[in-house]
């Protein structure tokens, strides 16, 4: 079982570059590396892990992981997933990669479909802050 309340595996084909990407996107919780850390107990922070492979002709070229730590899904899920360069950047929008001008955030309707919108939002309730 992973560790991530939601995950999610796509794949793009840049038109301009004829690049192939598989990105693995995760979301979760932050938690406190230790049981008796209280200061982060108390936050409520998000972090989304971000891993794209990118294949020229079939052929690997490379693994770029990052990771994103914010207090709020909802940017989170706003926030550019890949840069393509070019002022062209990958987005998780409609429960797929969207190639949109600039480096985010995406501000038109994200529009997930109701299952992953569903897993996000159960997510976000289950990720409450303890009454100190």
């Amino acid at each position: 079982m992973s560790r991530w309340c939601f995950e999610i595996g796509l794949d793009y084909r840049a038109d301009r570059t004829g690049h192939d990407y598989h990105v693995y996107i995760g979301f979760e919780p932050l938690r406190p590396l230790y049981e008796d850390d209280v200061a982060l107990k108390k936050l409520r922070e998000w972090v989304r892990l971000v891993i794209v492979d990118t294949f020229a002709n079939g052929v690997w070229q490379g693994t770029n992981p990052h990771v994103d730590i914010y207090l709020d899904l909802d940017a989170l899920l706003r926030a550019r997933v890949h840069d393509l360069g070019g002022d062209e950047s990958l987005f998780f929008v409609g429960g797929e990669l969207v190639k949109d001008k600039g480096q985010g955030p995406y501000t038109k309707p994200l529009s997930h479909p109701q299952k992953i919108e569903g897993k996000l939002r159960d997510c976000e309730r289950a990720h409450h802050v303890p009454k100190s």
